[in-house]
């Protein structure tokens, strides 16, 4: 998977917020990956996550501090993605 085909899934608007592609993190069907804005003082600190099915990558929810069980993603691969249950 590549930074273009997650930012077509994240749906960003790509002349304001790309995919950093040095900030991807995945394991088995799951993705985070980090955003940059291309002004900084719209910078946030929102994580979108992806998962793929049906033969493509969807972003299913983003945020700053990503939480495994609410997403589906299994506790045992969240280091690997970059969530954790507290």
């Amino acid at each position: 998977m590549s930074a273009a085909t997650l930012q077509r899934a994240s749906g960003l608007n790509n002349n304001t917020h790309r995919i950093d592609r040095d900030q991807i993190r995945c394991a088995r069907q799951w993705a985070t990956a980090g955003v940059k804005a291309v002004d900084p003082g719209m910078q946030g600190d929102g994580v979108p996550v992806f998962k793929h099915s049906d033969g493509r990558w969807q972003k299913v929810g983003e945020g700053s501090a990503l939480e495994c069980t609410p997403f589906g993603i299994p506790p045992e691969i969240g280091e690997q993605v970059g969530c954790r249950d507290h």
